[in-house]
């Protein structure tokens, strides 16, 4: 899942955990207090960069979209981004302006009072954040505001192309035949009651399973459904974050695999057969299982990240454990990348170059991105795919490991990696990276929490923000999301699972 550490912010205007909820509505539509619509201060806004809400590990700019009504009310709708990126939502509760003092107020739902002015030429706000009641504000932050030409409104605030009426509403359309390998139909091939996928698309159009930026159904082989929100499009990447973990394990695989069938109870050492680990007793109980299945905890820092191949393994196969090998799982950064040096320690490759030559360019992959720290590729999280051949990972795996007549992944391998073989919880098992779930595990999405009794059993990939690669193999079923529900509050991130489990699948049955 890749998941930062827990923010605390100062800034109470800025809180992250409480500015969503499941009730919120898709595009917030603020009490307007003001008497008229002041059309000068329309348009989009950022915060100034020197008032942008910095982090350890990324910066926040809050960003506002002013405009009026079709009742000549103002209208503000905020979120929070970073390196451009949507991040979060904010909900406003009003805002007023008044233009001979050029004063600016709006508040949001937790109780923060901005007050600001514009400028004369009407190009940026300066202004506070304040706490307190109306008649005691207390000052907390400055945060300044300039007008956003280079950024579009659509990525932010728009899920889909509105009619002329404003109302916004689904047509089906059966996916464009591309030249990369994916066979195209019809979705109503397999869907009889044709209002049931309307009905549903507009459930993800006002994002009731959160903030989807893509979804992509194959069944049958075939791309049957590929829907696109807030701009994005087929041909841009999406950090696929922790889904990241599952396709390095598939590359592990192959890699070890080149040396006959691998016996994963051996221990881990046996895998580095060139590297003086000189590990302890303790240490050296861990198998390739352990690293898989993420049964091996480690007490790390994250100070081994940028660190070369062979000594970030050390450092990491060094580090003291939380328990003994095999006693408890704990989802960690640490395995992934010990797979990462089993890569580099059996092919003299970076599992970046692996995966180039041995997985993405017989899938005819080219546009993506591997992330790197200090020239080392991240293993646990950071590949950006696009959609499509998100699909494809699906695909590929839903074959077991063929792609058209090539054998890219071991068969066996892909077979045990998507068996469950520990309970990460109640909710969820887990295999060699990848997560897995059947009529056996409880339902949380439930007031009960009871268990669904038809569900089919599930594989999937699973990233930081809602990223899935979602595959049911009897029904023949491979379904893709990209979305950017990042705010863990709120849950929405995995509502795409009851999303698949009771409105996609039952299309399909």
């Amino acid at each position: 899942m890749n998941t930062p550490q827990v923010i605390s912010l100062g800034l109470s205007l800025l809180l992250l955990t409480n500015c969503t909820s499941d009730k919120d509505p898709p595009l917030e539509s603020p009490t307007h207090t003001s008497p008229e619509h002041y059309v000068t201060v329309d348009g989009l806004w950022k915060s100034t960069s020197e008032t942008a809400l910095h982090l350890p590990s990324l910066t926040l700019q809050p960003v506002i979209h002013i405009q009026g009504n079709l009742q000549n009310a103002l209208m503000v709708q905020a979120c929070f981004i970073a390196d451009g990126q949507f991040m979060n939502s904010w909900i406003l509760s009003d805002i007023e302006y008044t233009e001979e003092d050029r004063k600016m107020i709006f508040h949001d739902q937790q109780g923060s009072t901005f007050i600001g002015h514009v400028n004369e030429s009407k190009d940026s706000i300066s202004g506070m954040v304040y706490t307190g009641y109306p008649d005691d504000l207390q000052p907390e932050d400055r945060l300044d505001f300039i007008r956003a030409p280079d950024l579009d409104i659509q990525y932010f605030f728009i899920p889909s192309v509105p009619e002329k009426d404003g109302s916004i509403k689904y047509t089906y359309q059966e996916p464009d035949v591309m030249e990369d390998g994916i066979k195209t139909g019809s979705a109503y091939r397999y869907i009889k009651d044709l209002a049931s996928l309307s009905s549903f698309m507009n459930k993800v159009i006002r994002q009731e399973y959160g903030r989807l930026e893509s979804l992509l159904i194959l069944k049958d082989q075939q791309l049957v459904l590929e829907e696109y929100f807030f701009g994005y499009n087929r041909d841009q990447t999406h950090d696929i974050h922790s889904c990241t973990k599952s396709i390095v394990s598939l590359l592990a695989g192959q890699a070890i695999s080149a040396n006959g069938e691998p016996d994963v109870n051996q221990p881990i050492t046996s895998f580095y057969p060139n590297m003086d680990l000189n590990l302890d007793d303790e240490h050296s109980q861990i198998t390739l299982q352990h690293v898989l299945t993420m049964s091996a905890v480690f007490q790390t820092d994250d100070s081994y990240l940028g660190l070369e191949q062979e000594e970030l393994v050390k450092q990491i196969l060094h580090s003291p454990l939380e328990t003994a090998a095999g006693e408890q799982f704990r989802y960690n950064s640490e395995c992934p990348y010990l797979l990462g040096g089993i890569i580099y320690a059996n092919t003299g490759q970076k599992v970046d170059a692996y995966a180039k030559e041995k997985l993405f360019t017989p899938l005819g992959i080219t546009n993506y991105q591997w992330d790197k720290e200090n020239g080392t590729p991240c293993c646990q999280a950071h590949i950006h795919l696009t959609p499509r051949d998100m699909v494809k990972i699906g695909l590929l795996v839903i074959n077991e490991g063929r792609w058209n007549d090539q054998q890219i992944i071991p068969e066996n391998w892909v077979l045990e990696s998507t068996k469950s073989h520990v309970s990460e919880s109640e909710f969820f098992d887990y295999g060699y990276q990848w997560w897995h779930r059947s009529n056996s595990n409880k339902s949380w999405w439930k007031e009960d929490h009871s268990p669904t009794e038809s569900e089919h059993e599930m594989v999937f990939a699973l990233g930081w923000g809602g990223q899935f690669i979602f595959i049911i193999k009897d029904l023949n079923l491979v379904v893709v999301t990209t979305a950017a529900d990042y705010d863990e509050g709120s849950g929405k991130a995995h509502k795409k699972v009851p999303m698949v489990i009771q409105e996609i699948v039952p299309m399909f049955e």
